[in-house]
């Protein structure tokens, strides 16, 4: 006969869907992925302004979306563990794993944004 899912296996599913498809949209979207939107005339315009311009501004533009990308995942990581802490019904493995994830994902937003003050700092300088 056919099985049902009880909620405990469909929350994972729900919340995994959920985050493929954002992240999904967050890769495809043309804006985003391209740097490219429409202007009014129809004609397909640049919006990175990476024409005509250095080797420098090339480099620190490719760091900074990659610090963009990891702060992305960063913040997913910190609402999954909270949704563990969330979903954990008192059982205290599930709840220091919830920590766990929420005290590295903090840790990791702390690193991403040093490393961008950086970025910004040397970029400021060449």
């Amino acid at each position: 006969m056919y099985k049902t899912r009880t909620m405990k296996k469909w929350i994972p599913l729900v919340f995994e869907s959920v985050l493929l498809f954002t992240v999904g949209f967050i890769l495809l979207h043309p804006y985003i992925a391209f740097g490219v939107e429409f202007d009014p005339g129809g004609t397909l315009k640049s919006s990175t302004e990476l024409s005509n311009t250095d080797a420098n501004t090339y480099v620190f533009t490719i760091i900074k979306g990659f610090l963009t990308l990891v702060g992305v995942v960063a913040l997913v990581l910190i609402i999954y563990g909270g949704f563990i802490i969330l979903i954990a019904r008192g059982d205290n493995n599930k709840i220091q794993k919830g920590k766990d994830t929420l005290f590295w994902a903090i840790i990791g937003t702390l690193i991403i944004l040093a490393s961008l003050g950086i970025v910004n700092f040397l970029e400021g300088i060449l």
